[in-house]
């Protein structure tokens, strides 16, 4: 006996295209709040190493607009499954830059955050590695399985009672040779209507009066 999963459906493609386009004004956002206005030296816990990590940061934002806005126009699983592998590797460098770098400056509050955003940073890092894994197998899997073969869709409700009145019409319609019969009257002899298999079905013989009247003897 073998157990199959069910297959997983993937969400409407408007909902998809809903979610690219989120991501795609996400990164956009961000790329101009950091770049443009009001630009990250207002954040007074970043210390003046911050521009080592500027450069792939950016290059994080821009890959994640470019990637969005491919799966706009084009997302089946294997290169859903790339951009995501693509995506998620530009954001592990990201992040093991920050985690050497650590341009961060909490000394002038009362708590220390380093030990926080350092378990934040590992944590990140490590959700990240799986990621990667994951969509690296599932761009195996995609890749060698170009054209899976789409499920079945479900007969429409009006498919039951479309089938059920041509059923009624068959069954009413007048036979080609026997003309037309009461629904459920089925004469002596025609019990079978389907065709032999060695040819037309033909109706039996009919029999003369002379045939059918009873034979009459005569005595002297």
């Amino acid at each position: 006996m073998t157990l199959t999963a069910p297959a997983h459906r993937r969400p409407h493609i408007a909902a998809r295209k809903f979610g690219y386009l989120i991501g795609i004004t996400v990164n956009a956002v961000f790329l101009y709040l950091i770049n443009i206005r009001p630009g990250w030296e207002v954040l007074p816990f970043l210390t003046a190493d911050t521009p080592q990590i500027l450069g792939l940061m950016n290059l994080s934002l821009v890959v994640g607009i470019v990637v969005n806005a491919a799966y706009v126009t084009y997302d089946p699983l294997w290169f859903k499954a790339l951009g995501d592998f693509v995506t998620a590797a530009i954001g592990l460098a990201v992040l093991v830059r920050i985690w050497r770098v650590f341009p961060f400056d909490f000394s002038k509050g009362t708590f220390s955050w380093v030990l926080p955003v350092r378990a934040v940073l590992a944590v990140a890092i490590a959700g990240t590695v799986i990621a990667i894994f994951i969509n690296f197998v599932l761009l195996l899997r995609h890749a060698s399985v170009p054209s899976r073969k789409r499920p079945e869709a479900a007969p429409h409700p009006a498919a039951g009672s479309l089938q059920a009145a041509a059923e009624t019409r068959a069954m009413t319609a007048p036979h080609p040779r026997l003309g037309r019969r009461p629904h459920g009257h089925d004469p002596v002899g025609t019990q079978d209507l389907a065709a032999p298999a060695h040819g037309p079905y033909l109706p039996p013989p009919r029999r003369s009066i002379l045939q059918t009247w009873p034979k009459l003897s005569c005595t002297d």
